[in-house]
C-alpha cells in the first residue's frame, strides 16, 4: 500500500454551520495530522544506527544509515527489510558482505571486503523479516583515488 503525501477529503464548506461541521472539522484535522505522522514514519527519521557487535543478520527496520562497529565480522543478510527501502551502511572496520549465492546479498561475483570509512549503498528488492534480498547500489572504497566519481 502507498500512501501520498496529501489526504483527500471532503469540502467542508458545503456543510451548514452547527455541530456537524464543528465534529467534522475536528475529525479532518485529526485524519490529517495522523496522515501525516504515519507518512514521516515511513521516511524514517535521518537517525544514525550503529549494528550491535558481532550480529551478522542486522535488523534495518528503523533507519536508512548505518555504523557497523570496528570488530571484524561477515554479514549475510539485512534482516526486516522492506521493498524498495534504501540503506547505506558505512564501515568501521573489516566487515565482509558475503555475496554468494547462498546468502541474500546480490551485487558482486565475489564477497566485498571493506575498510574503516568504506560506504556500501544497499536497496531491498524483496522485503521479509529474514527473507529480504538486496542488491548492492554502490561501494566506496576510500583507499583509492574516487575523484572521478564513486
Amino acid at each position: 500500500m502507498q500512501l501520498g503525501r496529501t489526504l483527500a477529503l471532503p469540502d467542508l464548506t458545503k456543510v451548514p454551520d452547527g455541530p456537524m461541521k464543528d465534529y467534522l472539522h475536528k475529525l479532518h484535522t485529526a485524519l490529517e495530522k495522523q496522515h501525516k505522522q504515519i507518512h514521516n514514519d515511513i521516511n524514517i527519521a535521518p537517525v544514525v544506527i550503529t549494528f550491535i557487535d558481532s550480529d551478522a543478520t542486522p535488523s534495518v527496520k528503523w533507519g536508512k544509515l548505518f555504523l557497523t562497529n570496528t570488530t571484524g565480522l561477515t554479514i549475510t543478510r539485512f534482516d526486516d527489510g522492506v521493498a524498495g527501502q534504501r540503506i547505506t551502511i558505512i564501515s568501521k572496520g573489516a566487515i565482509v558482505f558475503d555475496t554468494s549465492a547462498a546468502t541474500r546479498l546480490i551485487g558482486s561475483s565475489v564477497d566485498i571486503t571493506t575498510a574503516s570509512g568504506d560506504v556500501t549503498v544497499w536497496v531491498c528488492e524483496t522485503g521479509g523479516t529474514t527473507t529480504s534480498v538486496w542488491r548492492l547500489m554502490g561501494f566506496v572504497d576510500v583507499s583509492v583515488d574516487n575523484s572521478a566519481g564513486a
